[in-house]
């Protein structure tokens, strides 16, 4: 079968196994929650506006990632 574009830009193979496919999504997001339930725990322990000013992100940048469900990219 031929390739397919999704909306992120990315080449998925329509030949693959739909139970294939929902395993790896299922990966990404046990993954994205081990991430960022990480970065809710250490945001408690650390000065956050502090650490975005020396990484040089914005303002509550930290806090909108670590609070963000699981399932967003």
């Amino acid at each position: 079968m031929e390739n397919l574009r999704d909306s992120s830009g990315l080449q998925a193979k329509t030949a693959e196994p739909l139970s294939q496919r929902v395993r790896a999504t299922l990966r990404v997001w046990r993954w994205r929650h081990s991430v960022r339930s990480r970065l809710r725990m250490e945001l408690q322990e650390m000065d956050v506006a502090r650490t975005e000013k020396d990484v040089g992100i914005a303002t509550g940048e930290l806090r909108r990632e670590a609070n963000k469900p699981f399932w967003k990219t």
